[in-house]
């Protein structure tokens, strides 16, 4: 069964590579197959760059 994990994360740019961080330790005690859902809603554009750095890290 697949999880779906969703968070905005509007103006949360400082947090989001703790978010992730912490969602990926819970959730792979549970299941492998899930995925990381961060919705940008209108916050800042650096949280487009940030978050494809992010996704790339993720998939190593």
């Amino acid at each position: 069964m697949k999880i779906s994990i969703v968070s905005p994360v509007y103006k949360a740019e400082k947090i989001i590579p703790t978010l992730v961080e912490r969602i990926q330790k819970s959730v792979a005690q549970l299941t492998a197959d899930y995925e990381i859902i961060l919705v940008e809603d209108g916050g800042l554009i650096t949280h487009g760059r940030l978050l494809k750095v992010l996704q790339r890290q993720i998939r190593k």
